[in-house]
């Protein structure tokens, strides 16, 4: 395939299946490449601290509007801890606009 050209539906259907993980530790496991890192491989890094200062990966989401960003990240309570059901939990639902097109995450409970 040279670089400028297309992957066809069956190269592409070739290449997902030659680089994918699923299923990859066994059909119920849901830590996916997590599983890559070891206790071992914890303890190497761990060994490797110097200072001991925490730094955040975290990225703060945009959630007013503004020229830049017209529809921002909106997070909704869809169910709270406090409904009286008996397995009561709480249900988030974050919901992301990418330009014009939108994504959106719920987490498992």
């Amino acid at each position: 395939m040279s670089s400028g050209s297309w992957m066809s539906s069956e190269q592409h259907r070739e290449l997902f299946e030659s680089v994918k993980n699923w299923g990859r530790w066994g059909p119920e496991d849901e830590a996916g490449a997590l599983n890559l890192i070891t206790p071992e491989l914890r303890a190497a890094a761990a060994a490797e601290v110097v200072h001991g200062q925490a730094v955040s990966c975290a990225r703060e989401l945009p959630v007013e509007p503004n020229a830049e960003n017209r529809h921002p990240a909106l997070h909704m309570m869809v169910r709270g801890g406090d409904d009286c059901v008996p397995r009561a939990s709480i249900w988030n639902r974050l919901v992301i606009s990418l330009v014009s097109r939108s994504m959106e995450w719920q987490p498992r409970t």
